[in-house]
């Protein structure tokens, strides 16, 4: 009883004491107001730290990171708890204070979560093709009734009386093809977890593998067996019926390639981007007949991921959300970015100062403190939220914009979701803005200084020259596509006529190289695979495998084979031979040899009166029939075509090709271009073009001045080049 009476009045010491405890934690709690647009996460703690008198820091690794906060009077504890959860950290108790950490527990906690997600959304993509494979095949009435609703939907379409939802019906039709069940029954085969549990990159299965290839076991060949007869029972449905003048031109499901017979036998190819960062992948069949050509090559959403089927049902929510919230108004440089991004015309006026200000110092602000920023933290107002984001370079976009200044809130946190690698969670008066992956978007993050010496090499020079790209690419993760860096390229220079063909694996391969490697290549020598740098090889290896990069080493004459546009060099591989897993089966070889080669190219720019005063690139015979036009204008002739002014600029293309087989190389090329020029008024021509340039265009325009004499109207054909198109 002694003891019993001991140990309740400790207890009752204890509550009285904890409970007092209890009161002086309460009344210690820190409230937070904090709004800040996207700055360093370093900042931010900082920030919060000196508002709540208590030492916080946060890792190197973290530091960095941007983060858009909008803080209304929240515990400092439920803070932190919404900042460790948005990064996928903790909080570690250190001597110097409380320290925001990604601990090598913390990661692994958060890589089996999302597996598991991703596990899981693999599994529900299976379970939804699962029918399908299983399904009877389609008989002789039923292909004659899906091509007749295929060709009506198409007619009705040519002449614009269709009530259907054409994407959900080529969908709904799709499912019933030889092709749909085919890739079904190999997904089904191989499984979800053999799927998600690859790494990152492209993978290729087969029924017959290569050693490039992976097997697919337990495959019932019964429905290879079927796929000839059923392909081309559909197909002779369709073409029996279809009309000469009507065609498909969605190009997003099977039907669009449903007219195609075949011949066997035929061999099967599924590939899959493996990305371990995302709970969604993208599946695609390509199947080859007996001659070796691609009877159809289809995309598959898989996982979870953005699916087209979806997109109208999504657009239609967003649009009836967006007609109850209230607009956000940019800021005049914002608004101005956004503009150039939502227009469809080309873009003629570079960028004012101050717009260019925020994209040329990526540092003082961060991509994401334009518009992204502004048009949160107005939708958790709206929302009467608190709001925590973070998200992935590659996730960075635009609104669309209304009215030159007005951004939707709801539309665009549809543009920002779909894809599905970013999640809008709303819970417990938060609004949290994260990528699927936190983890993954930190170590694929791109360096804001390199950013900024990038953007800024633009500024100065008027175009970005192979070092600044290489430079750049030597701060980009192998696999990532620097979706950030091509977007503030094209939002600075507009409508200039700079093309893009550069690829991210040849700037790094290009960086990698040394001096001494540089020299041997410019000198006309090769080198050999073996003698690379694992770098330099990794480069290659993804270049050649992940790239279509491969080549045919027999270049063909000029009409020898009209399915293979002649372009005076090795043409690109058709069908079967340009799938490298097939054609390249066992690695690459380490005797294959390295070579480059530099040119540098003339190219003449001109801006014309059409769109508000494009410039484009066009050829000599081109601009000399329209300065020929303009001297003396006949019936019909076009004021919009009239040039404006001239401009010569330079091509500086480095090819690297590598050479495989005697009969296969690998070809991937980087290209900087540029002015050389000021624009020249057309009266100045002479005196302002180079001679020998001249004296071609003066050739040009002469002949174009006898036909107009004879013909009354220009006879040379224009063989203009497309404007690039504005991403």
């Amino acid at each position: 009883m002694p003891c019993c009476r001991i140990y309740l009045a400790l207890a009752f010491s204890f509550l009285i004491v904890g409970m007092a405890l209890g009161v002086s934690v309460q009344s210690a709690e820190k409230f937070i107001d904090y709004t800040t647009q996207a700055v360093p996460l370093r900042v931010a703690i900082d920030a919060i730290s000196r508002q709540v008198g208590q030492k916080l820091l946060v890792d190197d690794e973290l530091a960095g990171e941007p983060v858009v906060l909008r803080l209304n009077q929240v515990p400092l504890t439920e803070v932190e708890a919404k900042l460790a959860e948005e990064f996928a950290g903790e909080w570690v108790p250190t001597r110097d204070g409380l320290r925001l950490t990604r601990t090598p527990a913390a990661k692994e906690a958060f890589q089996k979560q999302l597996d598991q997600k991703r596990l899981a959304a693999f599994q529900k993509s299976i379970d939804e093709l699962a029918p399908l494979a299983k399904s009877a095949p389609m008989d002789d009435n039923e292909a004659h009734r899906i091509a007749a609703s295929y060709v009506k939907m198409l007619q009705d379409e040519k002449t614009g009386s269709s009530t259907t939802d054409g994407t959900a019906m080529r969908f709904a039709l799709a499912n019933r093809t030889a092709d749909i069940r085919l890739l079904a029954a190999m997904v089904v085969a191989i499984g979800a977890e053999r799927l998600s549990s690859l790494p990152l990159g492209r993978h290729v299965f087969s029924l017959s593998p290569t050693p490039m290839q992976l097997p697919i076991e337990g495959f019932d060949s019964q429905v290879l067996d079927q796929y000839l007869q059923q392909r081309n029972l559909l197909a002779k449905a369709i073409n029996d019926i279809i009309p000469k003048d009507v065609y498909d031109g969605y190009g997003d499901t099977a039907m669009s390639s449903a007219r195609k017979t075949a011949t066997g036998p035929v061999r099967a190819l599924l590939a899959i981007e493996g990305d371990p960062k995302s709970e969604g992948s993208w599946l695609n069949l390509s199947v080859y007949g007996a001659d070796g050509q691609p009877i159809i090559n289809q995309g598959w959403s898989f996982g979870n991921s953005y699916k087209p089927s979806e997109y109208l049902a999504l657009r239609a929510k967003a649009n009836a959300e967006s007609k109850v919230e209230e607009d956000v108004i940019l800021t005049p440089a914002e608004s101005e970015i956004a503009e150039r991004e939502s227009i469809s015309q080309p873009l003629t006026q570079p960028l004012s100062a101050g717009a260019t200000e925020l994209l040329a110092n990526p540092e003082a602000h961060d991509p994401f403190s334009i518009c992204f920023s502004d048009i949160l933290l107005e939708h958790s107002r709206q929302e009467n939220r608190n709001l925590i984001a973070s998200v992935a370079d590659d996730q960075w976009r635009l609104p669309r914009v209304t009215d030159k200044i007005h951004a939707k809130p709801s539309r665009y946190e549809m543009s920002l979701t779909l894809d599905k690698r970013l999640e809008y969670l709303r819970s417990d008066g938060w609004l949290m803005v994260r990528s699927i992956s936190p983890v993954a978007a930190s170590e694929w993050r791109i360096d804001r200084g390199a950013l900024g010496a990038f953007t800024r090499a633009w500024v100065s020079k008027g175009y970005v020259a192979l070092e600044d790209w290489a430079t750049l690419a030597n701060f980009i993760q192998p696999y990532d596509e620097p979706i950030l860096a091509w977007d503030y390229w094209n939002l600075l220079r507009g409508q200039t006529s700079m093309d893009y063909v550069n690829s991210w694996d040849a700037l790094r391969l290009y960086g990698a190289l040394s001096q001494g490697q540089m020299t041997q290549l410019g000198a006309g020598a090769s080198l050999s695979f073996n003698s690379l740098s694992a770098v330099e090889q990794d480069a290659l290896r993804r270049i050649v495998y992940e790239g279509g990069s491969l080549r045919s080493r027999i270049s063909l004459e000029p009409g020898r084979n009209l399915e293979v546009q002649y372009t005076g060099g090795p043409p690109v591989l058709e069908g079967i031979d340009g799938e490298p897993t097939q054609s390249v089966p066992n690695d690459i070889p380490e005797s294959a040899a390295l070579t480059a080669r530099t040119e540098v190219q003339t190219r003449v720019y001109a801006k014309q009166n059409m769109g508000g005063g494009m410039t484009r690139q066009m050829d000599l015979n081109e601009l000399a029939m329209w300065l020929v036009q303009s001297e003396k204008p006949l019936p019909g002739d076009d004021d919009d075509m009239t040039v404006q002014s001239v401009r010569i600029g330079v091509n500086r293309t480095v090819t690297f090709d590598l050479f495989l087989t005697d009969k296969i190389e690998a070809e991937a090329q980087i290209r900087e271009d540029r002015y050389q020029t000021e624009p020249i008024a057309p009266k100045d021509l002479k005196d302002k073009l180079p001679a020998d340039v001249w004296a071609k265009l003066q050739k040009a325009m002469e002949a174009n001045r006898q036909q107009r004499k004879r013909m009354g109207t220009p006879s040379i054909e224009p063989t203009a080049t497309p404007p690039p198109t504005q991403s």
